[in-house]
Parts: structure tokens; C-alpha cells; sequence
């Protein structure tokens, strides 16, 4: 009678082990289950973010910047047409220019340095004057405006130098005055287009005395019809 009353307190068997027989002993509740996952996957988590964080950042190329040396270099680079590999301008003795900043062939400008405190400009051909003309060429405007930016970076003095190639005018006077008068065309779109103080301009003409080019080379004719822009700086 105990032994049958024992054996009724005793779970069966059958309520123990499942389908697969003896393997129902290492049964794991499905809410440990779900919990034991979540702490392995939140480990994982927390690896690989500290891991992440360890790393450097990736370097970003920076471009380089430099401030120009002096403010007349700021002119370099800013005219539409580059400089494509002309021969550097020689006065008529033959002496080279000081330091070019900016030379273009193909526009007949250039910009040098020649002392530490005077800036020569040349404006040159057809771009700015025609053959026996006084009057600037509206193609000009948008390298005068450019130039005019030169002028700005100082308060100094401005000297305006017409010029004119041999055989522009009939005689001596008249080519004096020819190159007054493209002298005074430049002058007055610094002064009147962008706004410089007039004060600051010293006009003349030289007609043809002062050739850049002597009038055997083939482009004399381009290179002597010119005006230049002398800026004296007071840096």
C-alpha cells in the first residue's frame, strides 16, 4: 500500500521526457533562452563599437593654401587666357624684365616687377588699341577690370605711358599725340569705370622714341602699340 502510494507522488516518466527520450533532462525554458541571446548579442554590441572607436578617423586630403608673397601676386592666374610657354619680353637692349608675374602672348599683357616699390604693366595690340586708334577696344574691359584691382592694393602714384609703332602717324607730333591720347583713354576708365582716385594719374605720351620691339621683328608693329600702367607702391 506505501509502495503504490509512493509511486502516485512520482511524477511519470512520460511528463519528463519529450519526443526525443532522454535529452528532455537538458531542456532550457524559451524566456532563458530569449535572455541568455540578448546578453551575447549585447556584448558583441558593445565589442565592436570599442573597437570601432579605437581606430583613427580616416585622414582627409586638406589643399594646401598660401597667401600670396605680396599683394601684386594676386593678379596671377586671374586673366582667362594662361600663359602658354611665350618668349619672355626684352626691352630694346636686349636687357630681360626683372620678375614677370604675368605674361600672356596671346593677349599682349604682362605684369612685372621691377623694383621693390614700381609695377609695370603692358597692355599691348589689338586687344586695347587698333592700328592709328585712340580709342579702347570693348574687348579690353574685362582685363582693364582686372588690372584696376592692381591699382587698388595701394594709394601710390599711377604713370600712364601711351606709345605708338613706327608709321601710326605722319609725323613726330602727331605721334606724340596719338599716344597721349591712348594714354588718356586708359587713365579715364580707371578713373570713371573703376572709380580710382584721379589724383593718383600722371598722364603722357612718348609716340615712338621708346620702342619695345625693334621694328625688324615680325610682331614690332603689335608690341609697340601699347600703353603702360607704371605703379608705384607704397608698401
Amino acid at each position: 500500500m506505501r509502495r503504490d502510494r509512493q509511486f502516485a507522488q512520482r511524477p511519470a516518466r512520460s511528463t519528463i521526457l519529450t519526443a526525443g527520450g532522454n535529452f528532455a533532462e537538458w531542456s532550457v525554458p524559451w524566456a532563458d533562452l530569449m535572455m541568455i541571446m540578448f546578453v551575447l548579442f549585447a556584448v558583441l554590441f558593445i565589442y565592436s563599437r570599442a573597437h570601432q572607436d579605437q581606430s583613427p578617423p580616416p585622414r582627409v586630403p586638406v589643399a594646401e593654401t598660401k597667401a600670396p608673397t605680396d599683394p601684386m601676386q594676386a593678379f596671377l592666374g586671374q586673366l582667362e587666357d594662361p600663359v602658354v610657354g611665350g618668349k619672355a619680353f626684352q626691352s630694346v637692349s636686349g636687357t630681360p624684365v626683372r620678375e614677370t608675374y604675368y605674361q600672356s602672348d596671346n593677349l599682349g599683357i604682362s605684369v612685372v616687377r621691377e623694383t621693390d616699390r614700381q609695377v609695370r604693366v603692358f597692355l599691348r595690340g589689338d586687344l586695347f588699341f587698333s592700328p592709328g586708334g585712340d580709342n579702347l577696344d570693348q574687348n579690353s574691359a574685362p582685363y582693364l577690370a582686372r588690372i584696376a584691382e592692381i591699382l587698388r592694393v595701394s594709394s601710390g602714384a599711377v604713370l600712364v605711358v601711351g606709345h605708338t609703332a613706327e608709321g601710326e602717324a605722319k609725323n613726330e607730333p602727331e605721334s606724340l599725340g596719338l599716344s597721349a591720347r591712348r594714354a588718356a583713354s586708359v587713365a579715364e576708365y580707371f578713373i570713371r569705370t573703376a572709380k580710382l582716385d584721379a589724383k593718383r594719374f600722371l598722364i603722357t605720351g612718348r609716340g615712338s622714341f621708346q620702342p619695345e620691339a625693334p621694328a625688324s621683328d615680325d610682331d614690332a608693329a603689335r608690341r609697340n602699340r601699347r600703353v603702360e600702367v607704371l605703379v608705384l607702391t607704397d608698401m
